[in-house]
Order: C-alpha cells, then structure tokens, then sequence
C-alpha cells in the first residue's frame, strides 16, 4: 500500500469524507452482523476454541475478498478506487505497460505544474499497483509537455521585452497539460462524490 495525501477543495474534501465514512459504517455493519452469526452457531452448536478461532479467521478472509471485488469499501483508499479506475481506464493507462520512473526523479508535483494552493486534504492509502500506475502514467504523460514548456522558458527567458497575450497563452496550454499524480487523484475524488467540476484532459 502506497499513502497519498491529496490536496484538493474544501468542498471535495468535506463531501469525500462523508461518502468514505458511510462506506465505513456499512462494512463495519457487515462484520457485526457476520459476528453476531458466527456467536449464535457458537452457542447454538457448541463450537470448540479451535471452531471460534477459525470462523474468525475465514470472516476475515472474506472481508478481504469482498474488498478486493468492490462490495465492500471501507476504507478511503477503497471509497475512491472504482472512480480511479474508471478514470485510468478512460486515460488508456491501466492497460499500458509503464516503464519505472528514472532514479533521481521525485514523485511530486513536475516541473512547470501550478501549486494550486488547495486547503482541503484528504489522505488515501492505494494498493501498490494502483499507485505505480498513477505515479508512472502522470510522468510519462507529462513528460513531453513539460520539455515543451522548459523550451519555451529558454526561448523566452533571455528576452527583456514583455511577454504577448499569444505567448502567455502558449506557455497556459503547455502547463495545462501536465498531469500531476494528485491531479488524476482529485478528479477521483470529484467523481467519487458525483459533483464534479470540469473533467481533466483526457490525453
């Protein structure tokens, strides 16, 4: 499991925690309800200490798999995986195979993204593989934007005369291309909660 910590609108922050938090409270109803089963043929048939222990260990066994198929989602990481799928299936990235990213080179925001400066945060723990794909697809799909954009610096950057409305155009279409990993993961985020602002570039 890989921890994002995802800044993102108030807003979304405020409405993903209550949607993650029902996601919660239903898995948590389950497993009482699955328990108070399990203590019911307990009593009913007389189960060993051996009995009790292996029913808890075969709930705990099927909680995981309904987990891993999406019936139960209890946790914030869980909440927003279907919306991240759907998202990294739409952006051709979950069947594509990902070269690593290059040693030396952060996970962070790339060079020439915007520090939006959001004030809600919402922290989400993703399986290892989910992750890589996020981390990698937003890198490589980044990375011929933002050597287009470190082109357009060095040509621009040595001349004294004030930038053009065409060139600072340019230069906003070139950042808006770059994807940030906590860019995919906001709109996430937004689409877990059905109320979402314009959609990302799908590229």
């Amino acid at each position: 499991m890989r921890t994002f910590k995802v800044r993102c609108e108030e807003a979304a922050a405020q409405r993903f925690e209550v949607v993650a938090a029902a996601a919660a409270q239903a898995e948590d109803l389950w497993v009482t309800e699955q328990r108070q089963r399990n203590e019911a043929d307990a009593a009913a048939y007389g189960w060993s200490t051996a009995q009790r222990a292996q029913a808890r260990r075969e709930l705990r066994v099927r909680q995981a798999e309904l987990r891993r198929t999406g019936e139960l989602h209890g946790t914030n990481g869980l909440t927003l995986l279907p919306a991240l799928r759907a998202q990294l299936a739409a952006r051709g990235w979950l069947t594509h195979r990902w070269r690593n990213i290059p040693a030396g080179e952060g996970f962070g925001r790339p060079w020439g993204a915007p520090d939006q400066g959001f004030l809600g945060k919402v922290i989400l723990q993703l399986p290892d593989d989910i992750a890589r794909i996020v981390l990698c697809g937003s890198y490589w799909s980044s990375l011929p934007h933002v050597r287009r954009l470190q082109a357009w610096t060095d040509r621009n950057s040595a001349s004294r005369a004030p930038l053009s409305q065409p060139q600072l155009e340019t230069k906003r279409q070139l950042a808006a291309k770059v994807v940030t990993a906590h860019d995919v993961l906001r709109q996430a985020i937004w689409d877990t909660c059905e109320t979402a602002p314009p959609k990302l570039e799908v590229m």
